[in-house]
């Protein structure tokens, strides 16, 4: 079977579902635009907007759309939407980063889990892998500036997930599977409810040796959620979350290097990623009136990360072994209005943010072998942010909404190096709005435009970098304007189709910059303006009994005006930001046997660090993923090929020295799993 015959047939196929109780589940659903499709845009879930009168290109991921994805990680589901970017950054195959819309360190992105925010405060990355995707009940992609909602480090949009809940009926469910490379997985989840008390209980187990050495993995997931819908007009929930992980780091190779054994670690093979977090959290809504009702979340979470990196140099300079902990407690409240009138509905929610982030981190050189030989840093640092909000909307004639909003935020720093003696704080505060306009122009069709601010402000790492890479503590924060159009149409009255048009110009983007190449060595920098011009095109559903279809374009140019008119030259181009990507899933089910797949085609790019975009590009690579199973009453056979073209390609690479560097991928593998619901 040539390549375009598997590109073709992976077209038609889709993931099974992971459950008998899905076979007829195109009965069960009926058209797409029957059910109501909401989205809760504001910073606490409230009743949520129907997506017809949201000024956003927004994306909702139910549960049942994940079991059919047949993906394995939270990052493998989201890079078949519209507007991701996704890359290994250390070829582990379940640590790789996310971002939105033209922004690739995995910072820029607002990430909320039952509304607690996970992203870590002391550089605003996301660690995904700690997400267990089988304890998920829905997903919100909001692309686009947000701080005027939900505040500081939102400049590419956020993502929002929801944990399961218990139902009216219980159900149990057990899988385990096994697969190349010695990888294992398995999972018990349990749900249900007594009278209107729901509970949901869910562990998760992964194992692999990985396809090179040191680029394994283990990892524990424990999701617990406990909820109380009471007749007396308030509801109550309280989960928690513990993972734990132990990740292999096998690092890059030179090009020649992977033509001669792409499975080889000679430079990384003791380094490793090791973390736990644990999260608590409690969500409450009381209903005053059928209209009026307050909402709010309160969290506490714990993490430690361990991270050991030694790499190609370190008989020279030796490794480098740090250890973080993180303590943040945080509440959000809210004072909500939401008419129930369809012809004039309008909202309004008043609300404020506080937080406290207190994150330790010590680190010390190692030598060949990871053992530390003398103490490097010990910083400490406390971080304080508070927030006050506003937002409305206005729905006119059913037909026609306006929705505004406006956010102050304040961010107080206390940096303190134990270890030199010495400290520093930073203030930081910012306002920001944002203003929709949502057009139905028929049911299941509508036209919006969105204006939108953004900001982040410098992290600790960007002020305060690791040693031998230079602290710039006179940072200010990144701003954006994000500007937005987009058309949401019913085709069919079972597809539904997405575009979106957008442009963000933003001012003083942190850059590290390399100064001394021959060490590399540099420091964090405003690189002035830069600017994301692109298109999203998204369609999904289901267009014929037992077919679902699922197909995203993206097109983002993502250009350094700054040092472009600095160097003299026409464009430069951000990097680890390809400006094409195209994903596609479809799938057919016959009775008791479901067989898909999916196709992701990543374009060009230009890598890491290359910001003068000297050196190659990262060559554009196809991905071909093949799937079938077989359902009885309460079980199923699945089976997955998994890169079914055995493409040889790196999602990441980086340029230094003159030299490139890339972060290997897996080849062809195979997969199979046995599940059982009941």
């Amino acid at each position: 079977m040539n390549r375009m015959t598997v590109l073709c047939f992976a077209l038609l196929l889709t993931a099974a579902p992971p459950a008998a109780a899905q076979q007829d589940d195109d009965e069960e659903r009926g058209p797409l635009f029957t059910r109501r499709i909401v989205v809760s845009a504001r910073r606490v879930a409230d009743e949520g907007l129907d997506l017809d009168r949201v000024p956003a290109n927004v994306t909702v991921i139910t549960r049942e759309e994940i079991e059919r994805s047949g993906a394995a990680t939270l990052q493998e589901l989201l890079a078949h939407y519209a507007g991701v970017i996704l890359y290994d950054n250390v070829g582990n195959g379940v640590e790789s980063t996310v971002d939105l819309r033209g922004f690739a360190d995995g910072t820029a992105t607002a990430v909320y889990v039952d509304g607690v925010r996970v992203n870590e405060p002391d550089d605003n990355r996301v660690n995904l892998e700690t997400i267990d995707l089988g304890a998920i009940e829905r997903i919100e992609i909001i692309p686009g500036g947000a701080s005027a909602s939900h505040g500081n480090g939102a400049l590419s949009g956020t993502v929002k997930i929801y944990t399961r809940r218990g139902g009216p009926e219980p159900v149990n469910e057990l899988a385990a599977g096994y697969g190349s490379f010695g990888t294992t997985r398995a999972g018990v989840r349990s749900s249900g409810s007594v009278g209107e008390h729901g509970y949901f209980l869910s562990y998760g187990f992964a194992d692999s040796d990985g396809f090179r050495d040191n680029g394994g993995y283990r990892q524990h997931h424990l999701t617990a959620n406990y909820s109380i819908d009471s007749p007396r007009n308030y509801r109550f929930e309280a989960a928690y979350r513990y993972y734990s992980g132990e990740l292999g780091n096998p690092g890059a190779l030179t090009p020649a290097e992977l033509a001669a054994d792409r499975e080889q670690n000679p430079f990384n093979s003791v380094d490793f990623n090791n973390s736990y977090e644990s999260v608590f959290d409690m969500r409450y809504t009381q209903y005053f009136t059928d209209d009026v009702f307050l909402s709010a979340v309160g969290y506490r979470r714990d993490a430690n990360i361990e991270v050991l990196t030694t790499g190609r140099y370190a008989d020279l300079f030796g490794g480098f072994r740090s250890e973080s902990d993180h303590d943040s407690i945080g509440l959000a409240a809210q004072v909500n209005y939401h008419s129930r009138s369809d012809a004039f509905g309008p909202t309004a929610s008043i609300g404020f943010e506080v937080s406290s982030d207190s994150f330790d981190n010590v680190g010390s050189f190692t030598d060949l072998s990871g053992d530390p030989t003398f103490a490097a840093s010990d910083r400490s640092t406390e971080q304080r942010s508070r927030a006050f909000y506003a937002h409305g909307s206005l729905t006119m004639g059913g037909l026609l909404t306006v929705s505004a909003g406006v956010r102050h935020d304040r961010v107080d720093m206390d940096f303190s190096d134990n270890f030199g003696g010495t400290g520093d704080a930073r203030e930081f505060s910012e306002t920001t709005g944002s203003v929709g306009l949502a057009a139905q122009l028929a049911p299941g069709t509508s036209l919006y435009f969105r204006y939108s601010q953004a900001f982040q402000t410098p992290t600790v790492n960007d002020l305060f970098a690791f040693p031998l890479f230079g602290s710039n503590p006179e940072l200010v924060p990144v701003t954006g304007d994000t500007y937005e159009g987009g058309l949401r149409a019913a085709l069919g009255n079972r597809v539904l189709l997405q575009a979106a048009f957008f442009r963000m110009d933003l001012e003083n983007e942190v850059v590290f910059v390399i100064t001394d190449p021959l060490r590399f060595l540099g420091r964090n920098e405003n690189v002035g303006e830069s600017r994301r011009t692109g298109l999203e095109l998204q369609a999904s559903g289901s267009p014929a009994r037992g077919l679902d279809l699922l197909f995203s374009y993206t097109y983002i140019r993502a250009e350094n005006l700054s040092l472009a008119r600095e160097l003299g030259v026409g464009e430069l181009m951000l990097p680890l930001v390809p400006e094409q990507r195209l994903a596609a899933r479809a799938g057919y089910r016959i009775g008791s046997i479901s067989f898909g797949g999916g196709l992701l085609r990543v374009g060009e790019q230009v890598l890491s660090s290359d910001n003068a975009n000297a050196g190659p590009m990262l060559e554009a690579y196809t991905l071909v993923d093949l799937r079938c199973a077989w359902v009885a009453d309460y079980w199923m056979l699945r089976l997955e090929l998994r890169n079914a073209l055995d493409e040889q390609y790196a999602t990441r690479g980086i340029y230094s020295f003159g030299q490139t560097y890339l972060t290997p991928a897996p080849g062809r593998s195979v997969f199979g799993a046995l599940e059982l619901r009941y």
